[in-house]
């Protein structure tokens, strides 16, 4: 875990770099660095130099590990290979190389909505890091989850390989997986593309699409704001 007792000594840009890749992003700072800080006021006072050396030793190992972890980035950002960039905040969906901007669409993400059911829960939103590629697929198949039948009112079928289950057609042409039950995929209703209204998928018009599956591949870099 990152000791976040030196945040304070860096500056604000480097500071919420650091909480956005640690997934820390929307958490207010005062109240994370109240309840994680490697001191508090009494073990600033009662530890002394020599109680104080394993959290100092933790902070450089922390920095050691975020150094390494920027380096690594930013050789990748900046290298000849090709990356996604996904702002949910805009619904905007960028494929970069380097510097340059190869596409940019507009795409739909997550609503932010949350259904229950009996003893579940879902929050529909989509998630926010560092992902990859990891699988690509022409004509995909949608597995409707149980969470999809809820909202219809219909029953939620006993086993995973009933046939309500499977539906194709929906996902559009291609669909690029990126994380467990999360892919990047086409819609029947291209009119609603640029809106927060999918269940955590992003969703693309037909040639953004297009353009977006035949220049990628599986380990494609996709970062996610």
């Amino acid at each position: 875990m990152f000791c976040v007792g030196l945040l304070p000594l860096w500056g604000t840009a480097v500071r919420n770099t650091i909480l956005k890749l640690l997934g820390w992003a929307s958490v207010p700072f005062a109240s994370l660095l109240a309840s994680s800080s490697c001191l508090d006021a009494t073990s600033e006072q009662t530890l002394g130099t020599t109680g104080l050396m394993p959290c100092i030793e933790k902070i450089e190992r922390d920095i050691a590990a975020l150094r390494q972890r920027n380096a690594e980035l930013t050789h990748e950002i900046q290298g000849d290979s090709c990356y996604i960039v996904i702002n949910t905040k805009s619904n905007r969906i960028l494929l970069r190389q380097g510097g340059r901007v190869l596409r940019e669409a507009p795409c739909s993400t997550g609503s932010g909505r949350s259904l229950s059911y009996r003893w579940r829960n879902w929050k529909f939103h989509t998630p926010l890091g560092r992902f990859e590629v990891e699988k690509k697929v022409e004509g995909p198949t949608w597995v409707r989850p149980a969470w999809a039948f809820v909202e219809e009112g219909e029953p939620v079928p006993v086993f995973a390989e009933a046939f309500e289950r499977f539906e194709p057609g929906v996902l559009g042409e291609f669909a690029l997986h990126f994380a467990e039950g999360y892919m990047i995929h086409g819609t029947l209703y291209e009119n609603r593309i640029g809106q927060p209204i999918t269940h955590g998928c992003v969703r693309l018009r037909r040639q953004d699409l297009e353009y977006l599956f035949s220049h990628t591949s599986v380990g494609t870099p996709i970062y996610i704001l």
